[in-house]
């Protein structure tokens, strides 16, 4: 019995530590995303999404192309999970940052948390309608409560105009991209560690890329390469580093071990946080002020990821 007690009380201790890894691992993928918003916003005066992305997508690249030869990494995908890797890498890398630059750039950073705010709800329900997985309702009042909370932190009087539907579609498409990302790598990551896995999916998220920016050339619709600006503007070359390396790479890998760790699906719970790290940063950077509405949204935030249970 005793043996048995001690057996019990390590796996316990086990499983709480590598729940405590997930949080941390989502709390600074979070940071980190939250960050990258801000950055974005900026650097998008001064390129076009095409280029931003495309740039972020090939130094991302090469540093996983780096990490695989001094590890000795082999891109192995089962032929089964080809197809399922391969969209993957188009619609949660590629596709998700298309339809959230370009959100951004149309209808703002506030208006973007608010929506990118539904995100649980939306994986959530996809998850119930075709995968048949099931929650208690008190998860879904909890995530309502974060939601909640994060309109109150963006401080954002949601008014919907005619001239913001196309951001808020791209907004919803990208919401829709991210979610089914999620998912898809729930599965895949029971059978590939996140560098592999992730590697691959860059690679073709930077075959779909290319492939977009060379189309738009040839039809004469692109734009001409900034690259004066990326010369002579040091603030434009840490702000693509800092989005390629920071906002690409370790942001992707740190979401994926939260993943691995505790599912698609509450791990989404954690985007609440964005609202709660801009903040921060604005009020670091002495851009906003922190107020009574600002810090019971934030609160909620808080409170509802810690009360809400394994989904």
């Amino acid at each position: 019995m005793q043996v048995s007690l001690v057996q019990q009380c390590f796996i316990n201790f086990r499983q709480m530590l590598a729940k405590g890894t997930a949080y941390g691992s989502l709390f600074l993928s979070m940071t980190i995303w939250g960050i990258s918003w801000v950055v974005l916003d900026d650097i998008l005066i001064y390129l076009p999404v095409d280029q931003v992305i495309l740039i972020r997508l090939i130094i991302a690249g090469l540093i996983f192309g780096i990490i695989y030869i001094v590890r000795g990494i082999k891109m192995k995908i089962q032929k089964e999970d080809f197809l399922l890797v391969m969209l993957s890498g188009f619609i949660g890398v590629a596709g998700y940052h298309y339809f959230e630059s370009w959100g951004l750039l149309l209808i703002g950073r506030d208006m973007v948390q608010v929506i990118i705010g539904t995100l649980p709800i939306i994986i959530l329900a996809i998850a119930i309608l075709f995968m048949k997985k099931r929650t208690k309702i008190k998860n879904t009042l909890w995530i309502v409560v974060a939601f909640i909370g994060m309109v109150l932190v963006t401080n954002t009087n949601i008014k919907i105009q005619t001239s913001e539907l196309g951001g808020i579609g791209l907004m919803l498409l990208a919401i829709v991209c991210w979610a089914l990302y999620g998912l898809a790598n729930e599965r895949l990551l029971a059978k590939y560690d996140e560098l592999n896995l992730l590697g691959t999916q860059v690679f073709y998220a930077i075959c779909l890329a290319g492939s977009i920016y060379y189309f738009k050339y040839i039809s004469g619709i692109s734009e001409e390469w900034k690259w004066d600006i990326i010369r002579t503007n040091q603030i434009v070359v840490l702000e693509l580093l800092f989005l390629s390396i920071m906002g690409l790479v370790i942001f992707y890998y740190f979401y994926n071990k939260g993943i691995k760790s505790i599912g698609a699906i509450l791990s989404s719970i954690f985007i609440y946080l964005i609202p709660v790290v801009i903040l921060l940063v604005m009020v670091a950077l002495e851009q906003t002020k922190l107020t009574l509405i600002t810090l019971i949204g934030s609160m909620l935030i808080v409170i509802s990821i810690y009360k809400i249970e394994d989904i």
